[in-house]
């Protein structure tokens, strides 16, 4: 009788849509602030910019729209500021425009005893959320982490059902096979690459993964 038994060596751990996220340090912002008398970043095409000592306040007649918070007397008080402001600039117009999809909160002080972090997190899950970002000196940085769907693991004896977008699928020799992609034959037909796949992005549709040996039995 022929032997069907799995011929694998990986795990395949899929994930729900995850949200991307970044921290941004205020440090550097309140003490040019302290020092020069304002400072400011970029969030998502929105200026935060820490200038004079009114709380909150907001200038929306010319590009880029920006967001006017005091300079504070310490940083923290600066986070708790922009914190308390926000659910108040996702419900104004323009700046709900750019930022409603964005969640500002505190970091907790067990993960920043400083108290000087914003936790930058996209509201929807998905991939969309790697393209928000913040600006400081020019340099972009994105927020991170946002997938779809996805699965990680190493897979060898496989063939591969799938009617899906697939992204970052390599061989065991670490060649990228994302190109070939138009080669093989979606919507449940099968393939008998052996793959691995290592952060693997489902836009849409599914991924299945069948042993070989459940179709061609090893006597």
């Amino acid at each position: 009788m022929a032997n069907t038994s799995f011929n694998t060596s990986g795990l395949i751990i899929t994930n729900p849509p995850t949200q991307a996220e970044t921290l941004l340090d205020l440090t550097p912002f309140f003490n040019e602030a302290a020092m020069i008398g304002s400072s400011s970043f970029d969030v998502n095409g929105v200026i935060f910019l820490l200038s004079g000592s009114v709380v909150f306040s907001y200038n929306d007649s010319v590009l880029p729209y920006t967001l006017i918070f005091a300079t504070g007397s310490d940083v923290t008080s600066v986070v708790a500021d922009i914190v308390a402001a926000y659910s108040t600039i996702n419900n104004t117009i323009p700046f709900n425009q750019f930022l409603s999809d964005i969640s500002i909160s505190p970091v907790p002080l067990n993960l920043d005893p400083g108290g000087s972090k914003l936790s930058l997190t996209a509201n929807t899950a998905g991939s969309t959320g790697n393209s928000y970002y913040y600006v400081s000196s020019s340099v972009v940085t994105n927020l991170t982490g946002g997938w779809n769907n996805s699965a990680t693991g190493s897979f060898s004896g496989f063939s591969v059902f799938f009617d899906a977008n697939l992204i970052n699928v390599r061989d065991f020799n670490g060649n990228d096979l994302t190109s070939d992609i138009n080669n093989w034959t979606f919507n449940n037909t099968q393939t008998t690459i052996p793959l691995y796949l290592t952060n693997v992005e489902v836009a849409s549709g599914t991924l299945l993964l069948y042993p070989i040996s459940t179709i061609i039995p090893q006597q």
